[in-house]
């Protein structure tokens, strides 16, 4: 149970782990819930202790780069340990009614796999359907913020819109991707990578991937499938940053993980906004 707990936090918040961090870091807290049945450990069960155990948990569990990081990968592992613990407990019990009660803790038999599975499924949809709601709501209703690319020696400043549909995400390292317009990066580009956009080769893959693989940049480079109204299996060249950060007030959101995917066009037409960055960022 906590192994699934730390991976749906892993996978709803795009996080930087690896499997035998969270098997450590479950089976610590498995330790923990067994040493609740033994006598003489019922100080255990104070809430201070639970608290600094999930501390612990988390901080073994994931590879985090910030304060921010740390408190936001927090706040939703307890988020979703209260509704998979509720859905699982409502699941059951609608199917099931022998539960016993002792001392605060639950004792179920023979938890059945297949609720298991649909309490699993529960929370990510209804994470899913929440989060970009949840991200808009913190962001105060503000839409357009200024952003700073760093790569290199380059640095880019711009205007992104939020977008809530943007659920692009790089197959390779699973990093949300910031879609930027092409004239806004181009001065920065590498000779080899302008030539592809300047001759429209975008979806020719064949030249594409000769012109990354003979790239000083090579290693940035990231192909990233995506799928738009009239373009079903369009393909965005993008790049992983150095550094982005997002302004927000006197505030400054910094993160390296992210991609910067390049549109051969405009994305405004009134000339607003020049980058589209998702909620996941701005959270």
């Amino acid at each position: 149970m906590n192994f699934i707990l730390l991976l749906i936090t892993l996978k709803l918040v795009k996080g930087r782990s690896n499997v035998w961090r969270i098997i450590i870091s479950a089976a610590i807290g498995g330790i923990y819930a067994v040493l609740l049945f033994i006598p003489g450990y019922e100080f255990l069960r104070r809430t201070s202790l639970k608290i600094c155990l999930s501390l612990i948990m988390i901080l073994i569990a994931y590879d985090l780069k910030s304060f921010r990081e740390f408190v936001k990968i927090f706040i939703l592992f307890y988020i979703v340990t209260f509704i998979f613990g509720g859905a699982a407990l409502g699941l059951y019990y609608f199917f099931n009614d022998i539960i016993f009660i002792e001392n605060g803790i639950f004792y179920i038999n023979n938890y059945p796999i297949k609720i298991l599975a649909i309490a699993c499924l529960a929370i990510i949809v209804s994470f899913r359907l929440l989060w970009s709601y949840i991200n808009l709501r913190f962001s105060k209703g503000r839409l357009i913020y200024n952003i700073s690319i760093s790569f290199g020696e380059g640095r880019i400043l711009t205007q992104a819109l939020l977008d809530t549909g943007n659920s692009l995400y790089d197959p390779v390292s699973n990093y949300p991707v910031v879609v930027v317009e092409y004239n806004e990066v181009k001065d920065t580009l590498p000779p080899e990578i302008k030539t592809i956009f300047e001759q429209s080769l975008e979806d020719d893959l064949g030249s594409v991937t000769q012109y990354i693989s003979s790239s000083s940049w090579m290693e940035r480079f990231r192909l990233i499938p995506f799928t738009a109204l009239g373009k079903p299996n369009g393909m965005l060249i993008g790049f992983r940053p150095d550094i982005l950060e997002v302004f927000i007030d006197e505030d400054r959101i910094e993160t390296d993980s992210v991609i910067v995917g390049i549109y051969n066009s405009r994305l405004s037409k009134t000339e607003n906004y020049h980058a589209l960055i998702s909620p996941e960022i701005i959270g």
